[in-house]
């Protein structure tokens, strides 16, 4: 993830299941981590809570900023693959420009 044109503090969010449907329900997600995405580099940010994924399950990933926004690794729409290594994938979820999480 890089943060775009200054360093962004971000919050993490994990859900059980899909976060689609689940975007405005905050008491569906949990905080897991935060930290500062540096201006226009990719930045690896340590999660402050475990987020188990076990054999075939699905867990729902948001990391928000209030002030600017977050690129994605990659180009693409929402349900591509962003990154795997063959025993977990990361696919791609939407975006929004909202100040609030949830």
């Amino acid at each position: 993830m890089r943060g775009c044109e200054e360093d962004e503090q971000v919050t993490i969010w994990a859900c059980e299941g899909s976060g689609a449907g689940k975007e405005t329900e905050r008491g569906a997600w949990r905080q897991v981590g935060a930290g500062t995405l540096k201006d226009m580099e990719s930045t690896r940010l340590a999660l402050s809570s475990p987020v188990a994924v076990g054999a075939g399950a699905t867990v729902g990933l948001l990391v928000h900023s209030a002030e600017g926004f977050v690129y994605f690794t990659k180009q693409g729409e929402a349900g591509d693959v962003d990154a795997s290594d063959g025993a977990i994938s990361v696919l791609k979820g939407g975006k929004t420009d909202k100040r609030e999480p949830f």
